[in-house]
């Protein structure tokens, strides 16, 4: 569906769909605040020159206002006409344990939503694991991240959840076991002058191999844990709930000295606590004589 040309007036459908939305919601925010905009700037040319002040006495809200809350609510399809539109690009498909890296990029005072998919074959392995978000980068948007029933090529449901709001400056988010979910919605916002640019990776920290696997319980020796998602901030290794001395850390391996177990034998669980305090799923050790 397009927009007629003659309403378009520079915007691209995109924008020209927004534009049009926002009018409906800031009526919704204060009935006839835009005739008062309009009056009072075609009343006095001189306020012009401070439009946005208008906009805030008229209607209740400024500009950073609106471009947070609006953002939260047209992205997240909260109000009709948008409440049934499929407004999202095309999905971003989660695959494998390596995650999903996201760039994040938002002009001033403007918002846009990144939808994610799970691989089928791939999001049954995710049950019960423990999602980080990690953002990176000089000036990252505000991010609010939704967890959804709805399909990634559907709109937003109405019983989204929020999963978790990660404001500039924040480094990460913990989203719980979010394979629950059909699709999760990223919504990125620009609130202030200059755009914003970051990344944002989505990861479950996940231990696949242990080498060596078995050992003699005296310890001494080097453990070698390769996975995915363990970050590149130091966390901890425990081995059947003692920790470990961990001597090298990556975020697909983590290498740590084997502590003396004394004289135990059989198989003890390891696991990876990552720096954002959230654990691996175990693997086995198997200390022999």
């Amino acid at each position: 569906t397009s927009l007629p040309t003659t309403f378009q007036f520079g915007y691209d459908t995109d924008q020209g769909y927004a534009a049009g939305a926002l009018a409906i919601w800031l009526e919704r925010q204060s009935a006839g605040c835009l005739l008062k905009v309009y009056q009072a700037l075609a009343g006095s040319p001189t306020k012009w020159f401070d439009a946005h002040a208008v906009l805030k006495s008229e209607c209740g809200k400024g500009p950073i206002d609106i471009a947070t809350d609006f953002g939260l609510d047209y992205w997240g399809q909260a109000f009709p006409p948008v409440d049934g539109l499929a407004i999202g690009g095309n999905p971003k498909t989660w695959a494998d344990w390596s995650g999903l890296t996201l760039p994040l990029a938002v002009a001033e005072y403007a918002s846009t939503r990144i939808d994610v998919r799970f691989d089928p074959a791939f999001q049954p392995s995710l049950a019960g694991g423990q999602f980080v978000a990690r953002v990176t980068g000089a000036t990252p948007p505000e991010l609010m991240i939704l967890g959804d029933m709805a399909s990634a090529t559907a709109p937003v449901g109405a019983s989204a959840a929020r999963l978790a709001y990660v404001l500039p400056g924040t480094t990460h988010a913990l989203l719980g076991d979010a394979s629950i979910y059909k699709s999760l919605r990223v919504i990125a916002i620009r609130a202030g002058s200059g755009a914003a640019t970051g990344t944002l990776r989505l990861v479950v920290p996940h231990v696949e191999t242990l080498v060596p696997a078995t050992g003699k319980p005296s310890g001494g020796y080097s453990v070698t844990v390769q996975g995915a998602g363990f970050g590149d901030a130091r966390g901890k290794v425990y081995v059947g709930g003692f920790e470990q001395s961990v001597t090298a850390w990556g975020d697909g391996a983590v290498t740590f000295t084997m502590f003396n177990a004394g004289t135990v034998q059989g198989d003890w669980d390891v696991r990876v606590e990552v720096a954002e305090g959230v654990s691996t799923n175990a693997k086995p050790f198997t200390f022999a004589p």
